[in-house]
């Protein structure tokens, strides 16, 4: 089985006053992700899919401390099916 590897680009979009995210997936398929909010409360972004979109996704990323972010993704079909469904945790390395 092959596998599979993704690349994933964020940046902050100042027209937008947020934070859109691309994943470019070796397979040749993409994603974009409209730009997610920061809530400073709860120091976390999260992201959801537009109305007009035929894939339903739900995305969120939790930042306890500046050298940690603990992020969750869930994809659907336009059916309910579940496509994707990933958590991971990112840390700031010190080298």
């Amino acid at each position: 089985m092959a596998r599979e590897n993704d690349v994933i680009f964020g940046t902050y979009d100042r027209h937008a006053d947020g934070y859109p995210f691309w994943i470019f997936s070796s397979s040749g398929s993409y994603i974009y992700l409209p730009p997610a909010k920061w809530n400073p409360r709860k120091r976390a972004m999260e992201w959801e899919n537009p109305k007009e979109s035929d894939i339903i996704y739900r995305s969120r990323c939790h930042f306890p401390d500046k050298n940690n972010r603990d992020c969750w993704l869930i994809m659907k079909d336009w059916k309910g099916k579940v496509l994707l469904e990933l958590e991971w945790r990112a840390v700031r390395r010190g080298d």
